[in-house]
């Protein structure tokens, strides 16, 4: 009989970590029967309704880890597979197995019966390139003969060609298309977000490019996907879509201060509904009767927010020639935000229209010049499309 069971490394990993974040989740409960950390206050009721269930949920998730890291395992012997975890037991005779799928953190292995239940192997198993040379030698690659059988029903499909040789001249077009148009956009992406200069250029690329991938995505009637899945023979634009917009909200989030936003929800509702209706109509790729189709669109239109944002904000600012109006305020407080970029912020004090104190960006260099207590000025202006906003100097 051969047994896998989780990989050292993680296991003392878990077994370390488990007790620390054990104590962590359960400072809301500690907080209850501890006076001195209650202050003698009763916590308000969002407290009781949202951290305690939170908490309680999260010690137990430890718990649990922490066991099914001692009895979990794999085992196989000659008559059957079987998989044991804190949750449950589930075998699968060897003459039952259908085949095998390796994804990103679990190997599935499924079986011919119908009603039986899948067992589903963690990566962090030990000794699994052994497991899986034994399912390889033995059992299909469920995964590779779905995408075969999809890429010769594409080859098929009239719909790409009146004969075979044009359909797989239009998969080659097509895979060319769609893998240039991707790598331009990363490298559009890369440059919008690290160093957008010139900026007027590089803007009108990132929110050109979501827009041509949605034209080629049309253009060639469906042999090119937007959403990328796993298994699918089509090739895809869905990088050419998403990294342009992340970068276009990113850059808008950086180098704009925003008043109001009240005038931004048409455009931005605008721009999102006519990015779906170009999505989805006469577009095959998304059953909307499967769940994940419709996690997929629900993506994409969050996505179309993301674009829409910057584009709305960063040209609503860039092409503003108004006269801006001229306000003072006082620095009440300094901050940083460390993490994977460090962030420098000013507290103002209310000024013109803004009758709250606020925490604005700054440069570093501008940070480093000011200091608690003195004064800057703040220019407002109008917006192109009515969107106010406003710059902070000296």
């Amino acid at each position: 009989m051969k047994e896998y069971k989780m990989a050292k490394g993680w296991a003392i990993f878990i077994y370390v970590a488990a007790l620390p974040l054990f104590v962590l989740f359960s400072l809301p409960i500690l907080i209850l029967f501890i006076p001195e950390m209650n202050k003698g206050e009763t916590p308000p009721p969002a407290f009781f309704w949202i951290g305690i269930p939170f908490a309680l949920t999260f010690m137990g998730l430890m718990v649990a880890a922490v066991i099914d890291t001692a009895i979990g395992k794999v085992s196989i012997d000659k008559k059957q597979i079987r998989a044991k975890n804190v949750f449950s037991t589930r075998w699968i005779a060897l003459d039952d197995v259908k085949g095998f799928r390796i994804h990103e953190h679990y190997i599935f292995i499924e079986p011919k019966t119908e009603w039986k239940k899948r067992i589903k192997i963690q990566k962090y198993y030990g000794n699994l390139e052994e497991l899986v040379a034994w399912l390889e030698k033995k059992y299909p690659d469920l995964d590779k003969i779905e995408e075969e059988q999809r890429y010769q029903a594409m080859l098929k499909d009239p719909t790409f060609g009146s004969s075979l040789n044009e359909r797989m001249g239009a998969l080659r077009r097509a895979e060319k298309t769609a893998t240039m148009l991707n790598v331009i956009a990363v490298i559009i992406s890369a440059w919008v977000i690290l160093w957008p200069v010139p900026y007027l250029l590089v803007l009108l690329l990132a929110i050109i490019t979501p827009i041509l991938a949605l034209m080629v995505l049309k253009g060639f009637n469906g042999l090119i996907r937007l959403d990328e899945q796993k298994n699918i023979a089509h090739p895809t634009v869905f990088w050419a879509f998403f990294v342009p917009s992340l970068g276009l909200a990113m850059r808008a989030a950086f180098d704009f201060d925003i008043l109001e936003y009240d005038n931004i929800w048409l455009p931005l509702s605008l721009i999102v509904m006519l990015f779906m209706v170009i999505i989805l109509v006469n577009n095959k790729e998304f059953d909307l009767r499967k769940g994940r189709n419709v996690l997929s669109v629900i993506g994409l239109a969050l996505l179309s927010l993301c674009y829409a944002y910057g584009t709305v904000i960063t040209t609503n600012c860039y092409f503003d020639h108004s006269n801006g109006i001229a306000y003072r305020a006082e620095i009440v407080g300094k901050s940083i935000s460390t993490g994977k970029t460090t962030i420098y912020y000013l507290d103002l004090a209310p000024w013109g229209p803004r009758k709250q104190s606020e925490q604005v960006s700054v440069p570093k260099h501008l940070y480093d010049q000011l200091q608690q207590g003195d004064e800057v000025r703040i220019i407002l202006f109008k917006g192109k499309f009515d969107i106010p906003w406003f710059i902070l100097v000296r």
